[in-house]
């Protein structure tokens, strides 16, 4: 049988939003390219968390999806590339007055496509930045990511970085 998703009662009606209603999970991921540069997008000015910050691509992990499928399906709507060697990074919480996610992060290399901005009404922009060259501000759970990288991996210029050990086994 196929499973039916829970959906928690809204008050006043209307459909609960994960995040906002109940706990929302995430996927993002850092995506690499051959030259070591990491893949980010800047927040739009009007989303309703971290506006205006750089942050991993990624987004909502839909009911009965795996956190691998949704990174790599968010990735190719926000930004048409393809990853390779996706490994899970990091768990992180998010707990603000008016969101709570958690959310799986990961690392991957870039494996096809261009990276475009597909999504121009939540992110304001692209870009891909060496390690040493962040944009700011950067979502702290983006930060702490990048930082634990270059913890990681202390060598510039990152070219040809391969994520071999996840954090967690799937």
């Amino acid at each position: 049988p196929a499973m039916r998703p829970w959906r928690p009662k809204k008050a006043g009606g209307g459909r609960p939003k994960p995040g906002v209603d109940y706990p929302g999970i995430g996927a993002g991921a850092l995506v690499f390219n051959s030259a070591g540069e990491v893949l980010l997008l800047k927040r739009s000015s009007e989303a309703r968390t971290n506006p205006g910050h750089w942050d991993r691509p990624g987004g909502a992990v839909d009911f009965g999806e795996k956190g691998e499928a949704a990174v790599q399906r968010e990735l190719l709507e926000e930004t048409g590339v393809r990853v390779a060697n996706l490994r899970l990074w990091d768990v992180t919480e998010e707990l603000t007055e008016r969101t709570h996610w958690l959310a799986l992060g990961f690392v991957a290399d870039m494996s096809d496509g261009e990276a475009v901005n597909k999504e121009p009404h939540k992110h304001d922009a692209l870009g891909w930045f060496p390690l040493h060259l962040l944009p700011s501000p950067l979502t702290a759970y983006t930060a702490a990511a990048l930082h634990k990288v270059k913890a990681s991996h202390p060598a510039p210029p990152w070219q040809g970085v391969r994520f071999l050990q996840p954090v967690v086994e799937l």
